[in-house]
């Protein structure tokens, strides 16, 4: 089947007036497809000008995949059933594949040659069976003939192990061709079916790693527009049937179809961004690829949407002042929120206060993980999300307390989670993986490996005015002792920060914009991002410092293993205050107002703090194990997650 993203790229090569003669250089591809130039030698489909048509390049990519999967079929074709649903489940993450069992026709070894030279990774999933047909002596086979092929095409860093039976799980067991040429390769186990889910999240990851950026989302991100015939082409040229672009024969005559198919919703939903809306093109046909890819084909699908979500044009990633202006369109009697200036889309408001908060009597209980809560997190649409221990983040609705959607991808507990500005989700956890989740579709955007220990924080950083390369970067830290920044546009590291001599429990970016982390070796730094600088090391606590955060007025508030709560001057970083009560770890804080915080420790109570007087007002007892985490919401109740499984809200 064809990718929707390919059918995209047909279309808005379309709509950008690209004519299929058009002629481009290989540097002008490179203004627009970069990413697309590793996969194809330019110079062998170039003609004498050094260039290549547009519609060359659609049959091109057409051809191109980013994995080729080898197996044998198996006894009852089993085997190749299981291998199957591994494509199922690639394909449904954007990954483009070669299978088989969609690709075969007569001519089968020019269909495997070409298949293998057009893939970018070649995934050699490993049975008994499989590695006695590539070493046997039948030379037709079609196992041996794959598998020998890829192995003189393509590097052994290029092909990918993936066990499929229990016993293969033993590399030794490897023998012949397969044990030669993999033997010493990292392998995805799917030998289980239980452990489906969790190793094609690995595999997807390991794919990432090895080809960069999917083909799909690669097409995705072309701005034909940046190549438009222009000037060069009269008005009346861009509106002929005869010039404009129109997909060629076969095998591309399936997107030409695709695209007539789709042409009425297309236009009908990027019409309403220009006109209405008075959108410029290139982020008028960016947004109608948006909705087309969450099932939205019609602007009345997208009012409806609205009603049910009013922050569902912000999870998909539109710009906010677009998001209003839509709102404002589709919705113009309904009331209007907040406005945000936060950078998340909801705020959290702290009041001022002098005298006592609200008593707080009774609590109700949200279950469903099946361990330990070790994070909680506000979303856009007012739900929260929770990080556990059992392996998931966990989405809910507060006011009926029930668990509306499960994130499941982590291969480990999940310890930090944090809302990113484009209304996506950051986690990190156990498995020493970074992972960048889409709230809407519950599905990994984006993975970032490179820590050599579990991760427990995760931080989006703020972009620095006149600063591009501030753009697009979050951090997370570890129990490696750093904290790392990666760049999301490529999904590398770009600085590690090196100073604490333990593991980092928590980090946070400060109103000044620099962060500030707590670490196992007792200590809190500051640090400038932009240079990886530390510039100030903090060593009050005498025990394990767990959580750092900042109060509306400056002051930095930490909790310890020591048992203990401090307030630091912003200024001069000194301690100012300590606040006692808790009779173990202070693992947690949260702001009620502005004179007020609430604690979480492993005494299994909440504690609320008067900051002038250093006095504990309440002591809210319920949790039957440590409370790791602790969220304030605006209309003053209080979140709490605890190692009972349970998270438990306070009003």
């Amino acid at each position: 089947p064809v990718s929707h993203s390919l059918k995209l790229f047909v279309m808005m090569g379309s709509s950008a007036s690209i004519s299929k003669t058009k002629k481009f250089t290989k540097e002008q591809l490179s203004l627009v497809a970069s990413s697309l130039l590793d996969l194809f030698k330019f110079e062998r489909y170039a003609d004498v000008n050094g260039t290549v048509s547009f519609d060359d390049l659609i049959n091109i990519f057409a051809s191109k995949t980013d994995v080729f999967l080898t197996h044998d079929w198996g006894t009852s074709h089993v085997n190749h059933q299981r291998v199957a649903k591994i494509n199922a489940a690639l394909k449904k993450r954007g990954i483009r594949t070669w299978f088989d069992e969609e690709q075969m026709d007569e001519d089968i070894k020019s269909k495997m040659t070409s298949g293998i030279d057009n893939s970018t990774l070649v995934i050699v999933c490993i049975t008994e069976e499989y590695m006695s047909k590539v070493s046997g002596s039948n030379a037709e086979d079609n196992c041996r003939l794959e598998f020998g092929y890829a192995s003189r095409r393509k590097s052994v860093n290029m092909m990918l192990p993936v066990v499929m039976e229990p016993k293969m799980r033993d590399t030794s067991n490897w023998i012949g061709q397969v044990g030669l040429v993999l033997g010493g390769s990292l392998y995805v186990d799917f030998s289980r079916d239980d452990i489906f889910d969790s190793a094609v999240d690995e595999l997807f990851n390991r794919i990432i790693k090895h080809i960069g950026t999917p083909i799909n989302t690669a097409i995705d991100n072309i701005d034909w527009s940046l190549l438009e015939d222009g000037s060069n082409s009269s008005s009346s040229s861009r509106t002929s049937p005869s010039s404009s672009f129109i997909a060629p024969s076969p095998p591309t005559a399936l997107f030409q179809q695709m695209a007539i198919c789709d042409k009425a919703i297309t236009d009908a939903i990027f019409k309403w961004f220009m006109q209405e809306l008075k959108i410029v093109d290139r982020v008028a046909k960016k947004y109608t690829a948006m909705l087309l890819d969450a099932d939205v084909g019609s602007i009345d699908k997208l009012q409806k949407k609205l009603k049910r979500n009013r922050q569902f044009l912000t999870e998909l990633g539109f710009h906010e002042d677009d998001v209003e202006d839509i709102l404002n369109k589709l919705l113009p009697d309904d009331p209007k929120k907040e406005p945000n200036t936060s950078g998340s889309s909801k705020i959290n408001k702290i009041v001022a206060s002098t005298g006592p908060v609200r008593t707080y009597s009774n609590s109700a209980v949200f279950s469903g993980h099946t361990s330990s809560i070790f994070g909680i997190v506000l979303l856009p649409d007012g739900h929260v999300a929770t990080a556990g221990q059992d392996h998931s983040i966990r989405i809910w609705d507060v006011d009926t307390r029930q668990c509306v959607r499960i994130l499941a991808g982590h291969t480990n507990s999940v310890v930090g989670i944090q809302l990113l500005r484009d209304g996506s989700l950051l986690s990190g956890g156990l498995d020493r993986m970074v992972r960048v989740w889409n709230l809407l579709s519950g599905l990994v955007l984006q993975s970032f490996t490179g820590h050599m220990d579990s991760v427990f924080t995760v931080l989006e950083l703020p972009e620095r005015t006149g600063d591009s390369q501030s753009s697009g970067l979050v951090m997370s830290g570890s129990a490696d002792r750093t904290l790392k920044i990666w760049r999301r546009s490529s999904g590398m590291c770009v600085t590690t920060l090196i100073g604490h001599t333990d593991g980092v429990q928590f980090a946070m970016v400060l109103q000044d914009g620099n962060v500030i982390s707590a670490s196992w070796d007792r200590t809190m730094r500051l640090w400038n991002p932009a240079s990886g600088e530390c510039l100030r090391v903090l060593n009050d606590h005498t025990g394990e410092v767990l959580h750092v955060s900042q109060l509306t007025d400056g002051r930095i508030v930490s909790a310890s293993m020591d048992a203990t709560i401090k307030l630091f001057d912003p200024e001069s970083m000194t301690c100012r205050r300590t606040l006692v009560g808790h009779t173990i770890n202070a693992r947690w804080t949260t702001q009620l107002d502005s004179t007020h915080i609430c604690s979480g420790s492993k005494d299994k109570t909440l504690r609320i703090w008067n900051l002038d007087t250093g006095v504990t007002e309440q002591t809210l007892t319920g949790h039957t194990d440590y409370v790791r985490c602790v969220l304030y919401l605006s209309d003053g109740r209080i979140l709490s997650g605890s190692d009972d499984k349970t998270m438990r809200i306070w009003y």
